[in-house]
């Protein structure tokens, strides 16, 4: 019979609960409390326990940059310094369906259009090509 740790762990807590043995020595048990010291400049304010946190402020909205005609890295980066993290990359080409390395690619189509507010977590797609 072959026992695995999922049914070791199982046993343990019960192991735990069996009468000790005859000769066994008592066991000692420490309790160790640690307190936090809030920083020496005084700068971290404490919230009651009572109130919920602050609601955190709306995520700022950035005008997209016109890309089409960039390189697919150059897009890409550009859009990461803008902070947007949801961009999607699409191919237009019909033998290469899939971008796996944009830095092979250059955006023929951006959606929403240059100009257009977006945040961070809006959905952007680029439409790229291979074609030169």
């Amino acid at each position: 019979m072959r026992i695995t740790p999922l049914v070791l762990l199982a046993a343990l807590p019960l192991a735990a609960c069996a009468a000790p043995a005859p000769n066994a020595s008592p066991v000692e048990t420490v309790t160790v409390t640690v307190t936090a010291t809030p920083p020496a400049n005084g700068q971290q304010k404490q919230q009651p326990a009572d109130q919920p946190p602050a609601a955190k402020p709306a995520a700022k909205k950035v005008r997209l940059p016109k890309l089409v005609g960039l390189n697919g890295a150059i897009a890409q980066d550009k859009l990461e310094q803008l902070g947007l993290e949801n961009v999607q990359f699409g191919s237009q080409d019909e033998e290469d369906k899939v971008v796996l390395l944009v830095t092979n690619w250059t955006v023929v189509k951006q959606s929403p259009k240059p100009g257009t507010r977006v945040g961070p977590k809006d959905l952007v797609v680029l439409t790229m090509t291979k074609e030169k």
